[in-house]
């Protein structure tokens, strides 16, 4: 049977890592986004009200009254690609998390499935800080705010745990624990040594999202119908172009669609959870893309 000759599984067939030229795992490139700006956040300064800010930081980062404030939604993203300008080690730690464990979770479950879930963490644990900082102020107008991606990376650390339990993790690149002894350490010092400073709600955010995740295949991609597509929401042109090969792409993206979802099955619950219908689909499947490579 040849499903590990799709494309699917051969995108990964290339040295981890990063890569200078070809094409780069998703989780590469958000580490890359990440870095540029902050960057552009630290290196560039404008003047508000008399007082110097950092531009990208001032305008896109997370108020904790945004439920008085819906217009501002959007900040429950973007402030999950920027970090503090006062440290250094913010976005160090939290894209080196990114990069050393998202990979092999990127490469488990695949480049879509990895991007939805890392950017419905991000969304879902920062709205699970804004909730907190309601709560304990007592009023929907906390004055607080918060920038960093460590909710998606909380999320994508307990995934990695709970896929890869003993695997040997070096703290510092000296001293080896397995991976679930990593994550006892940061349940430790998010649940039991919280620092002020920290937004420890959206840690905690993350690990509720990647619990979700491993265990209900759970990510806000899943809110979006499967036959949905940006382009359904182009005008319709009135113009009919006759396209007789148009019934057999349409077939090919619905069997793409199908061979996701089962390639999804087999690697949350194992080849032998699959139907005969399913086995099939995917012998099908393999037969065609062998034929079309010929």
């Amino acid at each position: 049977m040849g499903i590990y000759d799709r494309e699917y599984y051969s995108e990964y067939d290339q040295p981890r890592g990063i890569q200078l030229g070809g094409s780069r795992m998703i989780v590469t490139n958000l580490v890359i986004v990440n870095v540029i700006i902050f960057l552009i956040d630290l290196l560039f300064k404008i003047r508000i009200d008399g007082v110097e800010v950092h531009p990208l930081s001032y305008y896109f980062k997370l108020h904790a009254d945004l439920l008085v404030q819906p217009w501002r939604f959007y900040q429950l993203l973007t402030a999950g690609f920027l970090h503090s300008t006062r440290s250094l080690t913010h976005v160090l730690f939290n894209m080196l998390g990114l990069w050393i464990f998202g990979r092999e979770i990127e490469i488990k479950y695949g480049r879509k499935i990895f991007l939805q879930f890392y950017l419905s963490s991000i969304v879902l644990s920062n709205l699970i800080w804004v909730l907190w900082e309601v709560a304990l102020a007592g009023s929907l107008t906390p004055n607080a705010s918060a920038v960093g991606a460590s909710g998606g990376v909380f999320a994508v650390l307990t995934v990695f745990v709970l896929n890869y339990p003993h695997r040997t993790i070096y703290i510092w690149a000296v001293i080896p624990v397995p991976a679930w002894t990593l994550g006892a350490i940061f349940a430790v010092f998010t649940f039991l040594l919280p620092d002020p400073e920290v937004a420890h709600a959206a840690h905690v955010g993350g690990v509720l999202c990647g619990l979700l995740f491993f265990y209900r295949s759970w990510q806000l991609g899943k809110l979006i119908p499967s036959g949905f597509s940006l382009a359904q929401l182009r005008p319709r042109s009135r113009l009919r172009i006759h396209d007789p090969d148009r019934k057999d792409r349409e077939a090919a993206a619905k069997m793409s669609d199908e061979v996701d979802r089962i390639l999804e099955k087999i690697s949350r619950e194992g080849e032998s959870s699959l139907t005969s219908r399913e086995r099939r689909t995917l012998e099908d499947a393999s037969r065609k893309y062998q034929q079309r490579r010929r």
